[in-house]
């Protein structure tokens, strides 16, 4: 399983590491979906990387105060808003006095594969990650 969409899979010939979410290691379900750690380290590097800057989440940690801002996984049924499974949790950034402290917490429980689904990412993390898969792989093919 990959984030990337099919037409940009051709772009790298082969399908980089980086870009495989897991496998299935027997009939599809997420008790036989295997996680890759490459991609897992990848996307809470991205997280932690993209999200800070974002409009929303410093929004929400002036509104919070104190705790912790989480990020959830968009395949969740109910939303954000609604009642989020443990599983859906991909991570979350403390808040202190109003500001992001800098502190993130990546969920081990979140399952990048669930009965809902794939990992479903916000799409500036998205976009990080395609450049950053993109960016290690020409860097590959050139050494």
């Amino acid at each position: 399983m990959s984030f990337l969409p099919p037409e940009q899979v051709g772009e790298f010939g082969q399908l980089p590491d980086e870009a495989i979410v897991g496998f299935f290691l027997g009939p599809e379900g997420h008790d036989n979906f295997e996680p890759n750690p490459v991609f897992v380290g990848l996307m809470h590097e991205a997280i932690q990387r993209i999200m800070p800057r974002s409009e929303e989440m410093r929004r929400d940690a002036a509104e919070q105060g104190d705790g912790w801002i989480y990020i959830i996984d968009a395949r969740t049924p109910e939303g954000p808003n609604g009642r989020v499974p443990p599983e859906d949790i991909i991570g979350g950034f403390e808040a202190k006095d109003g500001s992001l402290s800098g502190n993130y917490w990546a969920n081990a429980e979140h399952l990048l594969w669930s009965i809902n689904g794939m990992v479903r990412l916000h799409d500036t993390v998205l976009q990080d990650l395609t450049k950053t898969v993109r960016d290690r792989s020409s860097g590959a093919a050139r050494n």
